[in-house]
Parts: structure tokens; C-alpha cells; sequence
């Protein structure tokens, strides 16, 4: 490979052991804080201080809706094209009334190295936020490498993957007045 010519995706998952992750795109884990913190969360028990992993969204992937019960995820752009990270966020609930209104709203960023464009190299989604992701382009063979930092560290058992019917509900439902957030947030579900 020429000095500065871009590694492939195949290339990249050999080279850094990316395996496919159960949330889509393909990550690796590259540390697991051996220090251990404390929760507030009475639930659960003590947890690695922070992980990292790689992650790669290709032109034909999208990280889908997820949320993590306790940590907070920062996302590192390394690598090629850039992504929009998609959060569904709560809403106030002023009053009983507003039971039937959407509960949650729609927030983008860009992450990339296109700073000038209002592209973010770092991003932080904050615990128990519904979010995930998907790629800015559509060419075959693209790819957006970023990193991931959990603190307190991934687990599994903190991961839950959206459900398109209550995720549907939650931004409006049918009767949503975006139906472009509706169309993302269906499109966005693995189930």
C-alpha cells in the first residue's frame, strides 16, 4: 500500500480485528480499564472505569438505535467519511395533558474532520439516551472509522437496542408532525 493512500474496509478489519457488532457497523474492543468505579445505579454492580473500541460504518450500515443504561459514550472521528449521530431526547411533560404528545425530539450531529463545515471531531451522548448512527455518503467501499469511549465501561447487560413500535410511539406515532423524524427513527431500528 502507497504511503498515502487509504486502507480498504478489508484491510482495515484484518489490520484491526473489526468483527461485527450486534448494534450493526463492525467494532473491536482496545482496552478495558482494569480500575473499577461504582454506580449510582443500585441495580448494578461495580463496572470497569472506561472502554475503548474502534468502530466502522461502511455505505451499507447504520449503527441503529441503542441506549446505555448507566455510562456515557464519547465518539472520536479517525478515519474517512463522515457520520451523523442521531439522539432522541426527552422532553419536558409539563402537565398530565401532554401524555399524548410526543415524549422525545430529534438531535444531530456531524462527526468528522471537516471543522470549517461545523463538523465535530468528538462527540459525547449521555447515559440512557436513545442514539445511533449512520454514514454521510452512499459510494460502495467508503467507510467512516471513529473510536468509542464508555465510562463507566461497556457492558452488555447496560446495552438495549430500540424497538421500532415503542420508538415509533415515543416521537409521535403516526400521527407525527415530523414525519422525516418518524421516517429516521423507523429506519434506524434493528427490531
Amino acid at each position: 500500500m502507497p504511503a498515502n493512500s487509504a486502507p480498504t474496509i478489508d484491510e482495515l478489519k484484518t489490520l484491526l480485528n473489526l468483527k461485527p457488532h450486534p448494534e450493526g457497523g463492525f467494532f473491536a474492543e482496545t482496552f478495558r480499564d482494569p480500575a473499577q468505579v461504582h454506580t449510582i445505579d443500585p441495580a448494578s454492580t461495580d463496572k470497569n472505569a472506561s472502554t475503548a473500541i474502534y468502530f466502522m460504518l461502511t455505505n451499507d450500515s447504520l449503527s441503529h438505535l441503542h441506549r446505555l443504561a448507566v455510562s456515557s459514550e464519547t465518539w472520536h472521528h479517525y478515519l474517512g467519511g463522515s457520520v451523523t449521530i442521531v439522539e432522541l431526547e426527552p422532553k419536558p411533560q409539563m402537565t398530565e395533558m401532554t401524555v399524548t404528545s410526543p415524549q422525545y425530539s430529534l438531535r444531530t450531529t456531524r462527526l468528522g474532520k471537516d471543522v470549517l463545515a461545523g463538523e465535530r471531531l468528538q462527540h459525547v451522548v449521555p447515559p440512557g439516551t436513545w442514539f445511533g448512527s449512520y454514514p454521510n455518503f452512499d459510494e460502495e467501499g467508503k467507510y467512516a472509522l471513529v473510536g468509542c469511549t464508555v465510562a463507566p465501561g461497556f457492558e452488555f447487560a447496560d446495552f438495549e437496542l430500540a424497538k421500532r413500535e415503542e420508538m415509533v410511539k415515543l416521537v409521535g406515532g403516526e400521527g407525527a408532525a415530523d414525519k422525516q423524524t418518524l421516517k429516521l427513527v423507523e429506519r434506524m431500528c434493528a427490531l
